[in-house]
């Protein structure tokens, strides 16, 4: 048997990025048959919001989340994206009023996205310029 952290450290011993959706799709390919698409018509069921920057360009809300993921550290301060876990849903339009109603108040970043947001995974690189390929840490994970 694998142990899953071996496992982790496996796939990640080099620097890449990787995400996860916070909805499921169906497995219909992209137009270019390279991935999974995401788009609306492939959605199948939401199943957690997340809030992005938090710390950074967002402020905490006052609901502790199921889990935090530290992205990256800048001038000093964790970036996070907190995460909570609801019921699987499939009124999309409610859920995005949602991520909105959530930027609205200063919770997330207003580019986060909606119902086929991507989320980056604990131990993935944080490639974009300037920060160091810093690896995502889940922080605090309570998902009940």
């Amino acid at each position: 048997m694998v142990d899953h952290l071996e496992f982790l450290d496996t796939i990640f011993a080099e620097a890449k990025a990787c995400y996860f959706c916070v909805s499921t799709v169906d497995g219909g390919l992209n137009a270019s048959g390279t991935q999974m698409s995401r788009g609306r018509d492939r959605l199948v069921q939401y199943h957690c919001l997340v809030l992005d920057d938090v710390g950074t360009k967002s402020t905490p809300p006052p609901v502790e989340p199921s889990w935090k993921i530290t992205t990256s550290i800048v001038d000093g301060v964790a970036n996070e994206q907190w995460g909570y876990c609801l019921d699987p849903g499939k009124d999309f339009a409610k859920y995005e009023a949602l991520v909105a109603w959530c930027a609205k108040q200063g919770w997330t970043d207003g580019g986060a996205g909606g119902v086929y947001r991507v989320m980056r995974v604990p131990g993935s690189a944080n490639m974009k310029p300037g920060r160091g390929e810093f690896r995502a840490m889940c922080t605090h994970w309570d998902p009940t």
